[in-house]
């Protein structure tokens, strides 16, 4: 999720227009209709699943995509706003401690 060399604190750039997974239903959701104890025990509960199943797993029209996609773009916000927050408190509440007899670190910023 994160850039590497030369890119800490920066989120790795989402391909545009892409939505991140946990906006998607997936078809193994809710896989429990083959099961038969199941069915015996709540067979119109289990029909009514199905029927939601197969609803809820319909490909995506044009303006959901667009709308999952404008979700997904603002996830990415917050997050990116979350990760600058916490390095902006990292960095303030920094302490150098001399450890060990290790040398002292010449520039302690660049040691997170």
């Amino acid at each position: 999720m994160y850039a590497g060399e030369g890119g800490e604190g920066k989120m790795r750039l989402r391909p545009q227009g892409s939505i991140y997974h946990w906006l998607l239903p997936n078809i193994g959701m809710v896989a429990f209709d083959g099961d038969k104890v199941i069915n015996e025990l709540a067979p119109s509960e289990t029909e009514a699943i199905k029927k939601w199943h197969k609803e809820f797993n319909k490909p995506f029209s044009a303006a959901e995509i667009k709308n999952l996609a404008a979700i997904s773009d603002r996830a990415e916000e917050l997050w990116q706003k979350a990760l600058d927050e916490r390095l902006a408190f990292l960095e303030k509440t920094r302490q150098p401690v001399d450890v060990w007899g290790q040398p002292a670190l010449e520039n302690p910023k660049n040691n997170h």
